[in-house]
């Protein structure tokens, strides 16, 4: 058993026809992958399953194939997309593709290339046969992973729920943590890599000590892509790296430890200072990773001392940079 439906989050009609599954089963890891049933009707796994490394929308003209428990392994073109269509008499939102489908295929994935574009959802197909006899014209149609015309789509309806997990490129040791895992890092370190195969929407997320929720996450839409490690608690902390278009409920991990020592000193940077008569303006940012709250910052000119001031008003980014921190730690 792969799990048990998430309540609310089987919709069909209204535009839609989709459903999430919870994970349940104990030892089971998500893949990021499509049976090919041997390019045909063979058994799902007697040919290599496809990997899946993003989502894109479907876009006429363009081949789309699909996997189904019952016809298995079939392409065909897409014919129309963000279409209104009547399926078992409810309205769903699709993409229309000469691609078959028959009884028992609803719910396996459609890919153009190597991207997930939508869900198998039903057709006109005679219902044993996929080879369309006597050259006549039948149609299948999917519910599209995303929809350029903002209509219904998978990743619409569940961005902030779930998403389309892909694995990062490489092993561990391809994943570059400046400085290297398994050291002591401070607030300044980053952890950063590539992303092969990235898409406008491609993100990587970082995982800590097993949670599901993910710390950080990083725009890798160049095929690069960077997170500051800093925010977290002292010690020595298991990461998991997952890649994907939102929120993850289970990565498919790059994995490996380091340790994250609060032993680093208040920092204090000056952004800018500016000259008025009898007057010098300092503006900039001050913070002690060793507590999220403002602190004190002394200025000295010529040095002597000048009034301290509390570094807590808003400095636009700072918790981008440094998550779970908050903005509020510049001064004037």
């Amino acid at each position: 058993m792969l799990g048990t439906t998430v309540a609310g989050e089987a919709q069909f009609g209204g535009g839609r026809d989709y459903g999430i599954i919870g994970e349940g089963a104990a030892g089971l890891t998500p893949q990021p992958s499509i049976y090919t049933w041997n390019f045909g009707t063979g058994a799902p796994l007697s040919s290599t399953p496809q990997s899946i490394t993003g989502a894109t929308v479907a876009i006429t003209g363009s081949n789309l194939c699909k996997s189904g428990s019952t016809s298995g392994w079939t392409c065909g073109q897409i014919l129309d997309v963000d279409t209104s269509i009547q399926v078992s008499g409810q309205t769903v939102n699709s993409i229309v593709a000469s691609t078959c489908l028959l009884p028992g295929d609803s719910g396996g994935g459609a890919v153009v290339g190597a991207n997930a574009v939508g869900i198998d959802s039903g057709s006109d197909f005679p219902t044993d046969d996929c080879t369309n006899p006597g050259g006549t014209t039948y149609e299948s149609v999917f519910f599209p992973m995303l929809s350029a015309a903002g209509t219904n789509s998978v990743l619409g309806q569940q961005s902030g729920h779930w998403e389309l997990a892909v694995p990062v490129t490489g092993t561990p040791a391809n994943i570059t943590v400046t400085p290297s895992s398994g050291t002591t890092i401070d607030t300044y370190s980053v952890m950063s890599g590539t992303l092969s195969g990235a898409t406008s929407n491609s993100t990587v997320l970082l995982y800590l000590d097993g949670s599901t929720t993910p710390f950080a996450r990083a725009s890798a839409s160049s095929g690069s892509w960077s997170i500051p490690l800093s925010g977290m608690s002292v010690g020595t902390h298991t990461y998991s790296l997952a890649a994907g278009l939102g929120w993850s409920p289970s990565p498919t991990p790059a994995t490996g430890t380091f340790v994250f020592s609060a032993n680093t000193p208040p920092i204090g940077v000056i952004d800018s200072a500016t000259t008025g008569p009898g007057t010098i303006s300092v503006l900039g940012w001050a913070y002690d990773p060793g507590t999220t709250g403002p602190i004190q910052v002394g200025v000295t000119l010529d040095g002597t001392a000048q009034a301290a001031v509390t570094a807590n008003t808003v400095k636009a980014g700072f918790n981008a940079s440094f998550p779970g921190y908050g903005d509020n730690h510049g001064f004037a």
